[in-house]
């Protein structure tokens, strides 16, 4: 773990199989409890279809 924008306040519990994900931040706040398959990811996608990128799949032969 360990990133620029993952906040984590007092007294939390995270268990097993911890992953994180920061680059849009993380924020957990104080007395909380996370178990088991823990996967906390964020990025920063655009929400408006008009600002999104646009990708093109490139087939190699």
């Amino acid at each position: 773990m360990g990133g620029k924008n993952i906040h984590i306040g007092c007294d939390v519990f995270i268990n097993s199989n911890c992953s994180m994900q920061d680059q849009g931040g993380i924020y957990i706040g104080d007395e909380v409890l996370i178990g088991h398959n823990v996967c906390l990811l964020t990025l920063n996608y655009e929400l408006n279809p008009k600002n999104m990128p646009i990708f093109y799949l490139l087939q190699f032969i």
